[in-house]
């Protein structure tokens, strides 16, 4: 019954929310790109540093991962071929095979070019017929990028992982969960948030919500195009942005504001929805501020991160991956191709003063070579042992 009512609610958003018949913009009031992008200007040039918490409500109906599905029958299928086993069939014939719904815990720090950003998202776990919360903690500063995974990246692992890499932009900040919050705050900026306006066509106003916006697209090619719907009544904030392909609503993100002495507007709640090609949904995850503050000051620590012990380390290097492992005492010990052959609970053993049987084998021999040299030095010498005739 939740899902049948959650997808009937979307269809009357997606059906209802936005009347046909919308006339031009250009012939109400003059409304022009570069008007948007002042008003973009001026509230982004007042952020400088900012932090933001919110309340995250991870939704999953069931069948939502049905295209997940298929792929993974696939996938057996065509390893069934290669080894000529028959693989045990997948547990549940719609993912999830109910319902799913979580809350969990949101938090972004940005101090102008720098960004930290926490949160935890439920991933399937096919083998066990499960959902997995995965924490994930990311950091950009100083052209580079730092993504751990406290519990480790995927649904079996058990240990922290970390990939560290040169980079231009925080690595999520194209995540959908997040494109309400960069597009008001920083919306002329490429490298805080994607959906630059000069590739927009500002092509009409239509009625959202029973208020008067502007409706901008930008056509992407391959039959997608992406759409958003500015509030001309708030400063032009975003209000509702969509990535439509071959007709089908696949992204659907709406947002709530409310009044802030400095920005005029801010987030105050915002949903971001995901359709399967078929147009089910897929998952939700609806997204409540709980604390918005606004050039505040923040600890340069919160943009080195701190790497527990244990952390697996792939590190991205000018195209060169190199892999290491923190130790007991903080240290990055380096990782052989041999070591990353070896169980886990092998690589975190504190290998101080341990060397490679090879190691071992060219000292020997060193020390063998040592003392014949010593024996015929000393068989040369005067006063030496004399050989028998």
């Amino acid at each position: 019954m939740r899902k049948i009512l959650f997808n009937l609610a979307v269809l009357a958003v997606l059906a209802g929310l936005l009347v046909p018949g919308g006339r031009p913009a250009a012939a109400d009031d003059a409304v022009t790109s570069a008007q948007i992008r002042q008003a973009w200007q001026r509230r982004q040039e007042r952020v400088e540093r900012v932090v933001v918490e919110w309340e995250r409500q991870n939704y999953v109906p069931a069948g939502g991962l049905d295209e997940e599905q298929r792929s993974y029958r696939q996938r057996i299928e065509s390893q069934a071929k290669r080894t000529g086993k028959t693989l045990p069939p997948p547990r549940h014939e719609h993912l999830p095979p109910q319902d799913y719904e979580v809350k969990t815990q949101s938090r972004i720090l940005i101090d102008r070019e720098k960004v930290r950003y926490e949160y935890a998202a439920p991933i399937w776990v096919a083998e066990v017929g499960e959902f997995k919360l995965i924490p994930h903690v990311s950091v950009f500063a100083d052209g580079r990028s730092a993504t751990l995974h406290p519990d480790g990246p995927g649904t079996d692992a058990t240990h922290p992982d970390a990939l560290l890499q040169d980079a231009k932009g925080h690595p999520d900040i194209i995540d959908g969960t997040l494109r309400i919050l960069t597009m008001t705050l920083f919306g002329n900026d490429p490298a805080r948030q994607p959906a630059q306006l000069a590739d927009f066509t500002l092509t009409r106003r239509v009625a959202y919500k029973g208020r008067d916006v502007l409706e901008l697209t930008r056509e992407l090619g391959g039959d997608s195009r992406d759409m958003m719907l500015l509030d001309p009544q708030m400063d032009f904030v975003p209000v509702r942005v969509s990535k439509i392909h071959r007709g089908v609503m696949r992204l659907d993100l709406t947002a709530a504001y409310q009044r802030h002495d400095a920005l005029g507007w801010r987030p105050a709640a915002w949903t971001a929805t995901i359709f399967q090609g078929t147009g089910q949904v897929e998952t939700s995850v609806t997204c409540t501020v709980t604390s918005f503050v606004l050039n505040g000051h923040l600890d340069p620590a919160e943009f080195d991160l701190k790497l527990p012990k244990g952390t697996l380390i792939s590190e991205w290097v000018q195209g060169r991956n190199t892999y290491s492992i923190v130790t007991e005492d903080d240290r990055r010990r380096p990782l052989s191709a041999e070591e990353l052959r070896l169980p886990y609970g092998e690589l975190v053993k504190d290998r101080r003063g341990r060397r490679s049987p090879w190691v071992w084998i060219a000292l020997g021999a060193l020390g063998l070579i040592s003392v014949l040299v010593i024996v015929y030095r000393h068989r040369r010498a005067p006063g030496g042992p004399v050989e028998a005739a």
